[in-house]
């Protein structure tokens, strides 16, 4: 019992001490993650001492590991990527190359053996993905040419941690039991993870419909968890580490079909999660070692900084970012990171490092995370002070979907295919996931969920599209997701499905001028087959037809305008009375005609 107390204190700890730091951290414009590091320190060892044991924090920062790697991994979309790939392979590769030889050279110098060396670089050499993409959207720089430069970096460092989990425990001392020794045990290895992610993602697919179709929300968060911790357990048991699982089972995900139903589900853990790795982090760091040497940790800072925003510099140069960008790109990449933390705890684990020497690049990657967002405010400061504007300027070029697409039934299939054919760009959303293979089928871009979320239609490119087309086949969903969009983007053209003539009066009541009956042009076309067959003249029936349609769109305006809402909703449930009233109107424009036309002819005559 008393260990269930200990637990809920601990987290009671923990949780408060971040409900009090991140606010306060945001609110001096440093950001959520110097907040989470700093509400670490207070509670830590080393601060308040609320929290002491030192296996307790062991633990916790295994699990907070293992968290970190599976957002980090679900956060690499495979359209991203794809988008990204030059960029990452160019800019990201040379600066990971030139990084890392670097510091290996600095490292190789001061004495430390080549493993100790290589470890070291790879481990300084990749920033902090989760505070640079934090601060990238904050000071508004994720469009900027720059901010996708710097993202193209942090996403091949991403990718490039799969290798280096791999890498480091086999240049350790203590090897990992399971004989994933050497090059050769690193290329079983990285076979076993390309396997693992070509088949998953294969066969996860038909598990993803099975467990989508039992529409039960609580199972499909179930068989994320049964998965990530399989994955991690599936990894270990080969000889890798339980964070390399994760990070694999976010991989995986993030190349789901249903991933923006996933992404619904963790949305509020994202900040959470890596939040309490930071606090771990924070928790962990033995600053004693500032008080003891703080001259050698603010040298290794100081050479640190200046080697990654050197280096980032001259790769932005090389690409004639303007100088602006330059040094806010630098700036920005210019700290270590999450994955040295791992990487650096790995190497402690199989004795690559001396905990003492591993204690120390702890320290100082912890006070790189801090530097980063103090330096962006002096540069702010310091722009402003020169008069110039703080957002650096030449936006990068972004692909945008011209129409969304919500709803695959009938209606939107037919939609699509007449975009398709006119080389319109669509992005389809559905909730069924029947129609999400479909949409696959044919290479659409498919977003799975509820249309009326307002974060789906976000993440379907609502921000940037130009028309919505509203093809649900729910009448009063319809209306609200109306009602919602126009409120949230009132630039996107509406065009609307309406079920009836009830519907299509609440829809322009909503503000929707482009609204079709779904049954209305197929009974006209019907009815111009039936007088095809009985032998009229097509260009009579043609021209019958339009009239007909320009007659009922005129009676239906005037029925619009001539009611209130309460009296056509009232009118239109009497469909006896409805139809009998319209049928009067088409008679009526039939003798108005006709009478038209015998005045024509008496006058031709005379």
């Amino acid at each position: 019992m008393s260990d269930s107390i200990d637990l809920l204190i601990n987290l009671f700890v923990y949780l408060l001490a971040a409900v009090i730091a991140v606010p306060g951290a945001r609110k001096l414009g440093v950001g959520a993650i110097p907040g989470y590091l700093f509400a670490g320190i207070v509670i830590g060892p080393w601060g308040l001492a609320f929290i002491r044991d030192a296996g307790h924090i062991a633990h916790f920062a295994e699990f907070s590991v293992v968290m970190l790697l599976f957002l980090i991994g679900f956060t690499l979309k495979p359209a991203t990527l794809k988008k990204m790939q030059r960029n990452m392979v160019l800019l990201g590769g040379a600066q990971m190359l030139a990084t890392a030889f670097l510091i290996y050279l600095i490292a190789w110098a001061f004495a430390h053996d080549w493993r100790e060396s290589i470890v070291v670089a790879i481990a300084l050499a990749l920033s902090s993905t989760c505070l640079t993409t934090q601060l990238l959207k904050e000071k508004g720089l994720t469009d900027t040419e720059g901010g996708q430069s710097a993202l193209a970096i942090l996403y091949c460092q991403c990718l490039l941690v799969i290798p280096m989990l791999v890498i480091v425990p086999s240049l350790g001392l203590a090897q990992p039991q399971s004989g994933l020794v050497g090059w050769v045990g690193i290329l079983k290895a990285a076979v076993a993870v390309g396997v693992l992610l070509v088949a998953g993602r294969y066969a996860l697919r038909h598990a993803y419909r099975f467990i989508v179709g039992l529409r039960m929300t609580e199972m499909f968060t179930a068989f994320m968890l049964l998965l990530l911790i399989s994955m991690a357990l599936l990894m270990e048991s080969v000889g890798l580490s339980l964070a390399m699982g994760a990070f694999v089972c976010g991989l995986l995900f993030a190349d789901a079909e249903y991933r923006h139903e996933i992404e619904r589900t963790i949305t509020p853990f994202k900040g959470l999660l890596p939040g309490l790795f930071f606090i771990s982090v924070g928790m962990s760091v033995d600053f004693g070692l500032i008080l003891r040497r703080p001259s050698e940790i603010l040298g290794l800072l100081l050479v640190l900084l200046l080697v990654k925003g050197l280096v980032v510099f001259a790769i932005a140069s090389v690409i004639n970012l303007p100088l602006r960008q330059r040094v806010w790109k630098s700036v920005l990449l210019s700290q270590s990171g999450e994955f040295a933390f791992v990487l650096l705890g790995l190497a402690t684990q199989y004795q690559t490092l001396t905990d003492h020497f591993a204690s120390t690049l702890t320290v100082v990657v912890t006070l790189s995370l801090f530097t980063t967002p103090v330096l962006l405010i002096g540069l702010n400061w310091f722009e402003r002070g020169m008069g110039v504007a703080s957002v650096p300027d030449r936006p990068a070029e972004v692909t945008k979907p011209e129409v969304i697409i919500a709803g695959f039934g009938r209606v939107g299939q037919i939609v699509a295919r007449v975009l398709t054919a006119s080389d319109v760009p669509i992005t389809v959303i559905d909730h069924d996931p029947a129609h999400i293979e479909e949409v696959h089928q044919f290479g659409y871009s498919a977003h799975y969920g509820d249309a009326l979320r307002l974060s789906l239609l976000e993440a379907a490119g609502a921000g940037h599209a130009r028309v919505l087309v509203v093809a649900i086949d729910d009448p009063e969903r319809a209306i609200e997701l109306v009602a919602r969009v126009s409120e949230r983007w009132p630039h996107l053209t509406l065009v609307a499905r309406a079920w009836d003539r009830p519907h299509q009066w609440q829809l322009m009541d909503q503000g929707v001028t482009h609204v079709h009956r779904e049954t209305f042009s197929a009974a006209v076309l019907i009815s111009e087959d039936v007088l095809l067959s009985l032998g009229r003249d097509i260009d009579e029936i043609e021209r019958e037809s339009e009239a007909f349609r320009d007659h009922d769109q005129r009676l239906l305006q005037q029925l619009y305008e001539s009611f209130t809402g309460d009296n056509r909703r009232q009118v239109s449930l009497r469909g006896k009375e409805e139809f009998v009233q319209l049928m009067e109107g088409d008679l009526q424009q039939q003798a108005f005609e006709q009478q038209i036309a015998e005045e024509e002819d008496n006058g031709s005559i005379r």
